[in-house]
């Protein structure tokens, strides 16, 4: 199935791919565009994966949603996206700030999922954690300095070079902010979102009762383990799998990940 061509109320663009009988709807992290799932997941994945572009993301000029976006948002635009589709139920999930919005939506709309897959969460329940405050800094650097000058100031501070030591794929995710489509126009999304929450109390996951698969690993500064955990515990149904960081092996850490799922949707019997 290919719906790249249908235009999506509110992004105008999203894409699936696989001829599986389930459909798996995996959302990509802040400042990344529907292809960045489709990767991770691959054209192999025993299920139909869709994602899409979320406002401010991608190729799609969408710079008058811009203002509006934040948690809530981008479940609305996703709940658009299973309409468009005819989808009344499917497996969510995403990566990073797809997660956010996976949870997000598990809590407001929760007759839409029928699980959820968390990979490498980064927000809870606190606007602007520790692990997210480059973001800001680096949508500052956009406006005022321009890509390759903001790009030269980021990779002399110190915390960059901390995280560059540390995790070296993670410091080059940091760094694709500069160099992704529409970097300068859509620097705005990096101050909003990172500024907003999922959900306003983890508590709150104790009302999610389908089945949710946990992703993580303990060498990213970015998605720190210990939110894997926490969500973990404060899902009832959840189970949590540690995957390679990709600072170990990007072929490793997409491997592990595909594995991770489709063990998990098998567990549930949609494979």
């Amino acid at each position: 199935m290919d719906d790249s061509g249908i235009r999506h109320p509110f992004v105008g663009r999203f894409h699936s791919q696989g001829f599986g009988v389930e459909s798996v709807v995996f959302q990509h992290g802040l400042g990344g565009s529907l292809e960045q799932p489709l990767d991770l997941l691959g054209p192999e994945f025993p299920a139909t994966v869709v994602s899409m572009d979320f406002r401010g993301h991608g190729p799609v000029r969408s710079e008058h949603l811009l203002e509006s976006a934040s948690f809530e948002a981008l479940a609305e635009d996703l709940v658009a996206l299973l309409d468009t589709l005819k989808l009344k139920r499917a497996w969510i999930g995403g990566i990073s700030m797809g997660s956010g919005v996976a949870l997000n939506l598990a809590l407001r709309c929760p007759a839409r999922v029928k699980g959820l897959i968390l990979c490498r969460p980064a927000w809870l329940d606190k606007p602007l954690p520790d692990n997210l405050r480059l973001f800001p800094i680096i949508a500052d650097l956009l406006k005022i300095e321009g890509a390759d000058g903001g790009a030269r100031i980021l990779q002399a501070r110190a915390d960059f070079l901390a995280i560059a030591k540390s995790a070296p794929e993670c410091a080059l995710s940091l760094l694709k902010q500069f160099t992704r489509e529409h970097a300068v126009r859509h620097s705005t999304i990096l101050r909003r979102l990172p500024s907003d929450c999922p959900l306003s109390d983890l508590q709150r996951c104790q009302e999610i009762a389908v089945p949710a698969l946990v992703i993580g690993n303990r060498l990213d500064p970015v998605h720190p383990w210990e939110f894997a955990e926490r969500l973990k515990s404060a899902i009832p149904a959840a189970s949590l799998v540690e995957v390679p960081s990709k600072s170990i092996g990007l072929r490793e850490h997409k491997q592990a990940t595909q594995d991770s799922i489709a063990r998990f949707l098998q567990q549930h019997s949609l494979l």
